[in-house]
């Protein structure tokens, strides 16, 4: 009765105060170290039982001691030199999903010579935003890709839709973050923010569930044709467009809408040519070479266009140049 008692009354005044000190065992201190145990708690003052946690002591000398929590939420660490500047880090292990908690940190802990001090870690719960990939057809994109970057906070995670093609990106602080999906790398992007706000008490009480999102598989090759409209230029009314797959040689047939085409593609690097008609009738097929430069009759001065991640792409038939 009197052990249970006073176990009760050591972790209420840990909550209240945060560093116990009580005398080292002699095998566990020297005269000018001393030994420190870590307890992990919650935003509700609970004890943490969560084993595996890293955690790091770092003093102002660049001393370091560290050790990973038992299945109870705390570890000891020893032999650490006395001094009142001390930092402890404590990271939870990977694998919580949306339990997944912030790094807890503890600056200026004093660690006493000959002292066995208690020090508790408070470990705030990460939000999480949640939901499903689709396709364009309504279909769940499986092993999607994810991609969530701060706007405030130096943080990105990455993760993939499982089988159903549901995600869930867990263990963020308080931000907007920048939410990016595709198919694929190499696929186009569908971008979403999303905000995260600040966790009280210990539920995840901004767990984003219907983040719910469509990616699209195609890419949108624009085409723009720039003539002075001189007599002597060809005319491009409808004209023929020829975009050809270098690598699987596939070529796909278009035509211009005014000084304009549209055309849909997957990913992939294509060469690009449009045709049009001189003053005498006669065809004139120009090739894409490149933004700053006029296109080329000579289809060996071609160059190609690739689509990586970009959904929208612009290329110009400069005549004007």
């Amino acid at each position: 009765m009197r052990l249970t008692h006073r176990i009760a009354t050591m972790t209420a005044a840990i909550a209240l105060f945060g560093v116990i000190g009580v005398p080292a065992a002699a095998s566990a201190a020297t005269t000018s170290t001393g030994t420190v145990t870590v307890m992990l708690m919650t935003t509700s003052k609970q004890e943490l039982a969560m084993a595996g946690a890293s955690v790091v002591m770092t003093n102002e000398k660049g001393v370091v001691r560290s050790g990973r929590t038992a299945s109870n939420g705390q570890v000891t660490l020893y032999d650490a030199p006395a001094g009142d500047h001390w930092m402890i880090r404590a990271v939870a292990p990977a694998g919580a999903g949306i339990w997944t908690r912030l790094p807890g940190v503890r600056w200026g802990v004093p660690v006493t010579a000959g002292k066995h001090s208690w020090v508790v870690v408070v470990m705030r719960l990460g939000g999480s935003i949640g939901g499903t990939v689709r396709d364009n057809a309504g279909n769940p994109v499986p092993g999607a890709l994810v991609v969530a970057t701060g706007s405030d906070v130096k943080m990105t995670v990455t993760t993939h839709a499982d089988a159903q093609g549901r995600y869930s990106v867990n263990g963020l602080p308080l931000s907007d973050f920048l939410v990016e999906y595709s198919r694929a790398p190499g696929y186009p992007v569908t971008g979403w923010w999303w905000s995260v706000r600040a966790q009280y008490g210990d539920k995840p009480r901004t767990l984003i569930t219907n983040a719910d999102v469509v990616v699209d598989d195609l890419f949108e090759m624009v085409g723009v044709v720039w003539t002075l409209s001189r007599p002597t230029d060809p005319t491009f009314v409808a004209a023929p467009v020829s975009i050809v797959n270098t690598t699987t040689g596939a070529v796909i047939s278009t035509t211009m809408d005014g000084s304009e085409f549209h055309q849909q593609l997957t990913a992939g690097t294509y060469k690009v040519s449009v045709t049009g008609r001189a003053a005498d009738g006669h065809p004139v097929t120009y090739w894409q070479t490149g933004e700053d430069t006029r296109p080329s009759t000579d289809p060996s001065k071609a160059v190609t266009v690739t689509f990586t991640g970009l959904e929208r792409k612009v290329i110009y038939f400069n005549l004007m140049i």
